[in-house]
C-alpha cells in the first residue's frame, strides 16, 4: 500500500504545494479499491479514508483538490 504511505506523508507535512499528488493518490485508491476483496489485515480503504477525513478535517485546500473543486 505505498499509495497510502505517500499520501499520508504528503498530509503529515502540510505542505499545499504538494496536495494535488496526494489528492491524486486517494483517486487512485478509490479505483483499486473496488477490485479488492480481501484485505486480510489492512484496514479497508472506506474505513482508512474516513479516519484520513477526521484526522486532516481542516485541510480544506486537500480536500477540495480531491472532490475536484480546485484545479488538479
Amino acid at each position: 500500500m505505498a499509495y497510502r504511505a505517500l499520501l499520508e506523508s504528503i498530509l503529515a507535512r502540510a505542505q499545499s504545494k504538494y496536495y494535488h499528488h496526494g489528492a491524486r493518490y486517494l483517486r487512485k485508491l478509490d479505483s483499486i479499491a473496488e477490485a479488492i476483496t480481501d484485505w486480510k489485515e489492512l484496514i479497508p480503504h472506506d474505513q482508512h479514508k474516513e479516519a484520513l477525513r477526521e484526522k486532516h478535517k481542516r485541510k480544506y485546500s486537500f480536500w477540495g483538490k480531491y472532490e475536484g473543486k480546485e484545479g488538479r
